[in-house]
């Protein structure tokens, strides 16, 4: 296997364009190319402990932190352990934690950048996403503090950071790497004498037929909460139409999708369907519920993020992993789909720069390895993984990542809200086999338009 350090030291060159308090409430990202590490040896990001929160007099404060990890034991359990290290090291600083699951993540974001009170230090996803809050005065010009510490910059893969970068300047942190890879269940392949993964489209093909023709769900998929698909759609998109054309029509103000490129990547995705390759009721069953089912061996592949690993592995399975094979299109080839996520900081905050200290203890080579053992996550931060705390399908993961052109932001948030909660919907619809792709890109069509004129007022 490579260098660690190497695999790590992607650089990813632009992103594609992109509860409670007091406890933790809720239920339970351009392209960017891969390059080397410029510098050898990695500078570790931070100390050990949080360092005294900067911008402050010793008067006692609260921070409000908000992310999209609930999960007891899992992502909830780390942040109130990084919370509770910086309070320690912080005791003016009271740090309160409201946290939701990924899907509603989105939307209460929305509601709380339109709202007087805002949490201090935000998730967001990279890419158009971030970009409106930046646009709308909510979120807080990084770039100079960051240019100040120089060793902390530093640390972190260089383009990630430009993925939370517009017009010159930073407005967020990267704090995982996440890509999307199919993981397959090894003993099933064995059992029907699949003896190693697919490499291109019509192996993928062969390989669904052969298990299905054996009684055995090629693929698992849920898509009840559409962004699955869109998954699916974002690295289709990538390699059906040409880059200039995608990045003219995700940018709000130019946008027409009229290029049958778009058609062609929804029948890609309609294909897998239409042939029996995924389970009965895509859009009746979660995406949680078809992860499941593949670690209960119902079926042989699963579509997930490197964020995912940890919980097959978990389970005992012993799997293998492989990147979406390249489809015939006339855009770029080679690209994994996958982005940074990382935090934002309010411009409405009394204490931004307490806010970076604290993101900075999250970023730090301490907490960023704890990130990686305990769950799985793929980390921004140069240096970080090794054979020790990394599980093998991760590494192998990564190893894939660095040699693949570049990462494709995720679809639904490098467009304009309007138009994806047009594209995805509609993308349900052709499905459940009620509307053709031509008729899902006639209503991407008229989103968009409908967004041209009104940010033109």
């Amino acid at each position: 296997m490579k260098s660690l350090k190497k695999i790590l030291a992607i650089v990813l060159a632009t992103c594609m364009s992109a509860g409670i308090f007091a406890g933790c409430g809720g239920s339970g990202g351009g392209e960017a190319a891969p390059s080397e590490s410029s510098g050898g040896e990695a500078t570790p990001a931070s100390s050990e402990a949080a360092p005294p929160a900067s911008g402050d007099s010793g008067e006692s404060f609260e921070l409000k932190l908000f992310h999209k990890w609930p999960e007891i034991g899992k992502g909830r359990d780390y942040f109130e352990a990084a919370v509770a290290a910086y309070e320690e090291a912080n005791p003016n600083v009271k740090v309160t934690i409201e946290c939701v699951s990924d899907e509603e993540a989105k939307s209460k974001l929305r509601v709380m950048m339109g709202a007087d009170s805002q949490p201090d230090v935000y998730f967001s996803w990279c890419g158009e996403f971030c970009y409106k809050f930046a646009r709308a005065g909510n979120a807080w010009d990084m770039t100079e503090y960051l240019n100040n510490d120089p060793e902390w910059k530093d640390s972190i893969m260089p383009s990630t950071l430009n993925s939370y970068t517009m017009d010159g300047k930073v407005y967020g942190i990267p704090f995982r790497l996440i890509g999307k890879l199919f993981v397959y269940n090894k003993q099933i392949f064995a059992d029907n004498g699949i003896t190693e993964a697919p490499k291109t489209w019509d192996e993928l093909m062969a390989t669904c037929e052969k298990l299905k023709g054996a009684g055995v769900t090629p693929i698992a998929f849920g898509n009840l909460q559409p962004w699955p698909a869109c998954h699916y759609i974002t690295g289709f998109n990538v390699a059906c139409v040409p880059s200039d054309v995608r990045m003219t029509d995700y940018n709000y103000e130019t946008g027409e999708f009229t290029d049958p490129g778009y058609i062609t990547a929804l029948n890609y995705l309609k294909e897998f369907n239409d042939k029996g390759y995924f389970n009965n009721g895509v859009n009746s069953m979660i995406h949680d519920v078809a992860s499941e089912n593949f670690k209960a061996g119902k079926a042989a592949m699963f579509y997930c993020e490197t964020g995912e690993f940890g919980g097959l592995v978990d389970q005992g399975l012993e799997i293998g992993v492989f990147p979406m094979p390249d489809v015939e299109g006339n855009g770029d080839k080679g690209y994994i789909v996958g982005a940074p996520d990382g935090f934002m900081i309010s411009t409405k905050s009394a204490h931004p720069e307490a806010g970076m200290e604290l993101l900075k203890l999250f970023t730090s080579n301490e907490w960023q390895s704890k990130m990686v053992e305990e769950l799985y996550y793929p980390s921004p931060i140069i240096g970080v993984h090794n054979e020790q705390n990394t599980i093998p399908s991760l590494l192998e993961a990564m190893n894939y990542i660095e040699n693949a052109k570049g990462l494709a932001n995720w679809l639904d948030t490098d467009v304009h809200t309007k138009v994806s909660d047009a594209y995805l919907p509609a993308m349900q619809e052709m499905l459940n086999g009620t509307l053709t792709p031509e008729q899902v890109m006639e209503k991407v069509q008229e989103a968009a338009q409908i967004v041209k004129t009104e940010e033109a007022q």
